[in-house]
């Protein structure tokens, strides 16, 4: 039967209106079918129609785009630029053309009789017409045309139809008229015009049918409509009528009724059955789920997590009043197929009838005010009275938004519209993962799904199978053994079932709807209509959900796998072979929209190769598919490489050609990989060019190593290795020019690192594999001294000569840019929020832990060379300049240079072996920044920095806070370099904590604060969003680092440095907020208290400390707390100085902290935890190290499978570390680099 459904794209034609019609309500009702339909175009003839005409009447507000000829005719020489500024075809809208005039509150545009028409309009109008008979817009023989004739008013329709019969033939069209007057005057002008003839027109027309027949058959084409009756349920327990225009604005949600399905009428009750019968096996054979299949009783299985799902949301629901977090979240996290998204559905039917549910079809900013309007639509919003939350459903999507962006801005807005208290949304989350392993264990907030069955779920399908049986008997139209998604879940997955059933199908094919049309050819109409049985069986095709059209999938997840295995079986063919084809297929040539998903889909599979920044679990060198191919290679690279260079071929994606350079450089066929790198750097765009010119210095770079390895050049024969290794490093240079600032930020460092990297790698070459006559502290001097160049290499390196006494200006200049990023910034893998399901810390980047790490030895190797290693006898008659150079080389071996490496020394103070050697380091790195006579910005910063440390520990040969404060003030007068660090030392030297030691000064105060605020926003660090649900991208965030805490000493002593409280032993060491419960912090850090308040727009929460000795401080940057705050909340925090200004840490309520403790007081509290690290103190280090270790295998269990004793020896945790620590520091065998 014919339906209008996804697989049409329809076009309407309307003719003006008589004025008669216009006034006449039930004739505006026949003809209200019109919004039933999704048109993809309208042509509408009445330039009235946006004022009183059909266009205001039936037009969705939110899917239309109201526009002229005009707009068709200036872009007639770019259609598809055209196509991608309307959006389409993805985005689900209608193009409204106003034909022949427009006359409201936007444009006034005359209607015009023929000849005017034809002057005027007609460019245009004929111009949209081609447009839309575009292949990319509207795939051939799938559309379908409505031309409505209200009139003899036939001025530019008679043209408009004569172009589209021509662009589109006669076949899509059909032509309705109630007045058989009105048709055949038109079929007349036709005929007359040689345009047509009577009985081709009478083939496609509706002649003489009321327009009330005309609606309702229409209407009957376009299925069910459950919008026309929509209920809502109100906070009183009322339910109100939703008006069907309220629901086509919501058009980003899928509303669910509280009377959903309640309202079709059925002509009896084997007519009930029948349709039952039909949505219960669709849905078996493996389409999506549908509210009917709740509706109907047993059409789904009670999934056994569904209780505690229930349990959960229920309590989160009743208590939603009290909630402090306007959105709530909690997620399925699932394994592919094993039906979360019938989870996630039955769980809104359950809900349905008492909170506003619904599906999120589109994540955008849209959908914001979406979900704000459905929470308020028809309420008493009071505070005494607050609409009950929204249960929203968020499944795989399109999406324009992050996830942790939607939840925020749908923070603010709940905010901003005065929701000050309770809960305004409850989001459940639909997260797939390809294996849910045993380390991943549920929280709260948090329910698997694995592709497993329990015994209760094992009969249910037993018995539905036999009932499926039965009615298959009685019925003898089907067997239950096709119904593949039903079958594979009874199968509880079973690979073996999966692969007989490929086996016994026999599906070689499986491709988007749109790019078979070309395939199956142009004279198979509907082609989908006449899939052979056992495609039927295998494949799914269904509507999309946010465009046009329809898309082919495997009626389930588990079946893909396998289909390729049997296929590669049964073709005797390898996995490369099958690519190779895919490739080479005519689908990818195919000229409809679709073919831009199928390519998008094919890089994917080519390109993505898996990284910790995309979340996954390790980093690879090329994607899941050429591993693969690679794995059955005989020569490795052979396969891979054609697969490699077929799709960039066809492509011409610059990470194709950096994937071959990756896959080359492997096997040391550099020359290739050198070639390719240069592809790829070619293709590059602004974007992307920084890091492809980085892979690129590394091919350049590994190749010098493989040439030079362990060999010894005469200088004459090392000019094309030397050639070659500063061409890698002038290619980093240039990634480090070509820097673009909306690329995340670590991006922006890989060159700067790899620069320093290669500036070592040829001074080590420079000293240990040329054969020379020279000493070796010839080739450093001339490394250094622009003017020296020894005779032995004067000539001989003479185009050499500069570029190499460059490097020791640009790994100064690497080292600032990294030290300035790294030290002050962490940047974390930000994975959405409410999918990092198995911890509650964000993962560090791994260039940000390698680099911490490995940054001690690469300075050192720069030092080698680049530093002053002793005293120059001859220092005294040398000029200023050259003793200025001098002491600033020693800072550089002694690690006295810069802010970073003078508070490193503090990671290993707290061993008191290594104490006093640190101190006297540090007064003699004082001495060499005091004995320099011209300071800059720079020397005065590491004058202020090398006091501080000295203060920290203890040291007596410091200037004192005053002097200290003069210093800040001479680098801000001078404006140059180093300002925000001087601001950043006067917030926390002056910093109203009852315990300074120098005069207080609040306007200086609140300029610094203001200050380092104020640069911090200024400063870009960008983060990579994820826009789509089916690629993944990288997502990162940069987040200011807490340099000190504010401790309970006075003065300088008055700051704990971040060392002394975590040391990262290796580079996966991650920061630990239970420190802040740890009795070490609570002894050396202060409490601080403050009072929460909300910005005005209800985006940001702040903390508000009372200074009583000026005007009070607000925090805006709080850490380490997941919980969201009311306004006015009384609150305790340790204080962070940053270079962004001050943090919050460890926030807790006021109100919680004093329940807590009841009776106890702090002091109490210490000895409690004390009396048992003595009691602990008393067994074995050997027992004390296995209870250790028997933790660390309990954390990585589900907690509600943990005993009671073992819950309690894991929060003995830290008591059992520090009595160990106690243990061997007092054997004398513990390293104290961990002690305050």
């Amino acid at each position: 039967m014919f339906s209008f459904d996804k697989r049409l794209w329809p076009i309407l034609v309307l003719a003006k209106p008589m004025d008669e019609h216009k006034m006449n309500d039930q004739w505006t009702e026949s003809i209200s079918f019109i919004k039933r339909i999704q048109f993809t175009a309208v042509f509408d003839f009445n330039e009235m129609s946006n004022k009183n005409g059909l266009c205001n009447m039936y037009r969705n507000p939110e899917r239309p785009t109201l526009q002229t000829e005009r707009l068709f005719n200036e872009n007639a020489g770019n259609l598809q630029e055209l196509a991608n500024k309307l959006g389409l075809p993805y985005d689900v809208k209608t193009v409204w053309i106003f034909a022949n005039g427009r006359s409201d509150y936007f444009e006034e545009k005359p209607h015009l009789s023929r000849s005017g028409w034809h002057v005027s309009y007609s460019a245009g109008v004929c111009d949209a017409v081609s447009f839309f008979n575009q292949n990319f817009v509207i795939p051939k023989g799938r559309a379908v045309i409505l031309v409505l004739l209200f009139s003899n008013d036939y001025d530019g329709l008679i043209d408009t139809f004569n172009e589209i019969t021509r662009h589109f033939g006669w076949g899509p069209l059909v032509v309705i008229a109630e007045h058989q007057r009105i048709f055949y005057d038109f079929a007349e002008i036709i005929q007359q015009e040689s345009k047509g003839d009577k009985e081709q027109l009478e083939k496609v027309s509706i002649i003489g049918m009321p327009w009330e027949h005309i609606n309702s058959t229409i209407t009957s084409l376009t299925g069910y409509d459950e919008k026309m009756n929509c209920m809502l349920p109100c906070s009183s327990g009322a339910l109100v009528h939703v008006n069907e225009k309220i629901i086509d604005s919501l058009d980003n949600l899928s509303i669910l009724s509280a009377n959903q399905c309640e309202n079709k009428k059925f002509k009896n009750i084997k007519d009930r059955k029948q349709f039952a019968r039909e949505q219960e096996l669709q849905f078996y054979k493996g389409k999506h789920v549908t509210w009917w299949n709740f509706y109907f009783e047993n059409h789904v299985c009670e999934r056994h997590t569904f209780h505690h799902l229930q349990e959960r949301a229920q309590d989160l629901l009743l208590h939603a009043k009290e909630e402090t977090r306007k959105i709530v979240t909690f997620t399925i996290a699932h394994e592919p197929g094993a039906g979360a998204t019938t989870l996630g559905h039955k769980l809104l039917w359950h809900f349905r009838r008492k909170y506003r549910c619904c599906v999120i079809q589109k994540i955008s900013e849209t959908t914001i005010s979406h979900i704000y309007s459905l929470w308020q639509y028809m309420e008493n919003n009071t505070d005494e009275s607050l609409p009950q939350p929204v249960v929203l459903l968020l499944d795989d999507i399109q999406t324009e938004l992050s996830l942790t962006d939607f939840t925020i801005l749908l923070n603010i807005e709940f905010r901003k519209r005065g929701l000050n208290k309770g809960m305004g949304c409850l989001l459940m989350i639909c997260q797939r993962e390809e294996k849910l392993t045993d380390y991943d264990y549920e929280s709260q907030n948090v329910f698997f799904l694995r592709q497993e069955l329990s015994h209760k779920e094992k009969t249910w399908f037993a018995e539905k199978f036999d009932e499926l049986e039965q009615t298959g008997r009685e019925l003898d139209d089907y067997n239950p053994k096709h119904l593949i998604s039903i079958m594979i879940m009874r199968s509880e997955f079973n690979p073996e079932y999966i692969k007989n059933t490929i086996t016994r199908r026999g599906v070689k094919v499986f491709v988007p709807l749109e790019c078979c049309d070309e395939l199956m050819g142009s004279k198979v109409c509907f082609w989908e209509d006449r899939l052979s049985s056992p495609l039927r069986i295998l494949l799914i095709i269904e509507e999309k959900e946010q465009s046009s059209g329809r898309q082919v999938r495997i009626a389930h997840p588990s079946l893909g796998k396998i289909l390729i295995i049997e296929i590669m079986k049964r073709e005797k063919a390898q996995l490369a072979d099958i690519a190779k084809e895919c490739l080479n297929c005519s689908l990818l040539q195919s000229t409809s929209y679709g073919r831009n998903f199928l390519v998008d889909f094919t890089l994917e599979m080519l390109k993505r190769r898996k990284k910790e920044e995309y979340d996954d679990e390790k980093t690879t060198q090329f994607s899941p598919l050429i591993l693969e191919i690679i794995s059955e290679s005989e020569d490795n690279f052979g396969k891979p490489a054609e697969i490699l260079q077929l799709g960039f071929n066809k492509f011409k994606d610059y990470m194709l050609a950096q994937a071959l350079v990756r896959l080359y450089s492997k096997w040391k066929r550099y020359d290739e990989a050198i070639r390719w790198a240069k592809e790829a750097v070619d293709l590059s765009s602004i974007h992307s060019l920084s890091y492809i010119l980085h892979t690129y210095g590394l091919v350049l770079r590994e190749k010098f190593r493989h040439l030079t390895n362990s060999n010894i050049f005469q200088p004459k024969d090392a000019i094309e290795n030397l050639e070659l290794i500063l061409e890698s490093l002038e290619v980093f240079l240039h990634a480090q020019r070509k820097r673009d600032d909306e690329t995340d930020t670590q991006k922006l460092l890989y060159p700067f690192h790899d620069a320093i990297y290669t500036i070592n790698e040829i001074t080590k070459f420079l000293v240990e594999n040329i054969k020379r006559s020279m000493d070796e502290s010839d080739i450093v001097q001339y490394l250094k001294d622009k003017d020296f160049i020894p005779e032995e290499i004067s000539n001989v390196w003479r185009k050499f000569h500069q570029r190499l006494k460059e490097m020791k200006e640009q790994g100064h200049n690497a080292f600032k840019v990294l030290e300035d990023n790294i030290c002050f910034n962490t940047t974390f893998y930000a994975p959405e929020e409410a999918f990092r399901y198995n911890s509650n810390k964000l993962k560090e980047h791994r260039f940000y832990r390698s680099f911490h790490y490995g940054h001690e030895r690469m300075l050192e190797n720069f030092t080698k060379i680049y530093g002053e290693h002793e005293i120059d006898y001859q220092l005294e008659s040398a000029d200023q300049r050259s003793r200025d150079e001098f002491h600033r080389g020693r800072l550089w071996t002694l690690k006295g240079n810069s802010y970073m490496n003078i508070f490193n020394h503090i990671k290993n103070c707290g061993n008191k072996h290594l104490a006093r050697q640190i101190t006297d380091k540090l007064i003699t790195i004082k001495k060499h920044i005091m004995a320099i006579e011209a300071k800059d910005s720079n020397d005065l910063a590491n004058e202020i920095c090398v006091n501080v440390v000295l203060g920290i520990m203890g040291g007596q040969h410091r200037d004192s806070e005053s002097d200290i404060l003069k210093t800040c003030q001479k680098i801000i007068s001078a404006s140059n370099e180093k300002v925000d660090l001087a601001y950043f030392f006067i917030s926390m030297l002056l910093w109203p904590s009852g315990e300074r030691k120098v005069f207080y000064d609040d306007s200086l105060l609140q300029r610094s604060l203001s200050y380092l605020k104020r640069n911090f926003k200024q400063q870009k660090y960008k983060s990579n969003v994820q826009k789509s649900s089916h690629v993944k991208e990288e997502r990162n965030i940069s987040q200011p680092t807490p340099q000190f805490f504010l401790a309970k000493g006075k003065g300088i002593k008055s700051l704990c440095h971040r060392w002394e409280i975590f040391v990262r032993e290796n580079p996966d060491s991650q920061f630990d907020n239970s420190l802040w419960d740890h009795i070490k912090t609570k002894e050396k850090l202060r409490r601080l208290c403050g009072t929460t308040t909300t910005s005005s727009d209800g985006s940001s929460t702040y903390i508000v400390f009372k200074n009583k000795h000026g005007e009070p401080i607000r925090i805006s940057k709080i850490r380490g707390t997941n919980k969201g705050y009311e306004s006015e909340e009384e609150v305790s925090f340790y204080l962070g100085f940053s270079i962004a200004g001050p943090i919050a840490y460890n926030v807790k309520l006021m109100r919680y902290e004093q329940q807590s403790h009841g009776a106890f007081s702090q002091r109490e509290l210490l000895l409690t935890t004390n009396s048992k690290v003595e009691e602990f103190m008393k067994s074995s280090k050997e027992d004390l190290q296995n209870m250790l270790l028997k933790i660390r295998g309990l954390e990585g269990k589900r907690p509600d499978y943990l005993k009671e004793r073992e819950k309690q020896l894991i929060k003995d945790k830290d008591g059992i570390k520090e009595a160990l620590d106690r243990l061997e520091m007092m054997s004398g065998e513990m390293d104290l680099s961990l002690i305050d």
